[in-house]
């Protein structure tokens, strides 16, 4: 069973997103005061930390499509700061669009290519809660209604984790496990709360 928590309805999307990309779902969503996940005795907590644990998870099809990681991992940051903005600033909602919009000006369905990643992710959900800001006829609809079905497929079957799955990303200071009773608690130095 997959618990995932989130404070925001960007941290929804974000998380919904992933688990479309990658064909899994949660079986509870919980509204809480943070963003995070718990599958079985493994607790993580932080955006970053619950992609790169779903990505550990479930390699396949990867958050990372063309292999770029920094670049995707970067946009939570911008995500984050985007998702902060006021529903009222649909002038700074229009600006972050035309960003997205001029890195597809050449006909590629996601950001990264040919296949949705955490690119289109950490884009797609600050967005789409604001996406009745956007003109009727803007280019950037067509990939909106594109993440929202992904968000919302069929999975092919719940996710496992094991801490033994994260063990390389902790060894490279990406990921923090901690055990304290008999719970491992996972967390990232990338998620600055």
């Amino acid at each position: 069973m997959v618990m995932t928590f989130f404070a925001s309805p960007e941290e929804k999307w974000l998380l919904a997103l992933a688990f479309g990309v990658k064909q899994i779902r949660s079986s509870d969503w919980v509204s809480a005061d943070h963003v995070g996940i718990r599958i079985g005795d493994i607790q993580v907590r932080g955006a970053a930390a619950c992609l790169l644990a779903i990505e550990a998870a479930v390699p396949s099809p990867s958050l990372f499509p063309n292999g770029n990681v920094g670049m995707p991992v970067a946009l939570l940051h911008w995500q984050r700061s985007m998702a902060a903005t006021p529903s009222s600033s649909s002038g700074a909602v229009l600006a972050n669009a035309e960003l997205i919009t001029r890195q597809m000006h050449d006909g590629r369905p996601f950001l990264q290519g040919e296949h949705a990643g955490l690119a289109d992710i950490a884009s797609a959900s600050w967005l789409l809660p604001k996406k009745e800001q956007l003109p009727e006829q803007h280019s950037l609809l067509p990939w909106l209604d594109r993440m929202a079905a992904i968000a919302e497929a069929d999975s092919n079957g719940p996710m496992t984790l094991r801490t033994s799955q994260l063990r390389d990303l902790e060894h490279h200071g990406i990921l923090h496990i901690e055990a304290r009773d008999g719970v491992s608690h996972v967390s990232s130095p990338l998620d600055v709360e």
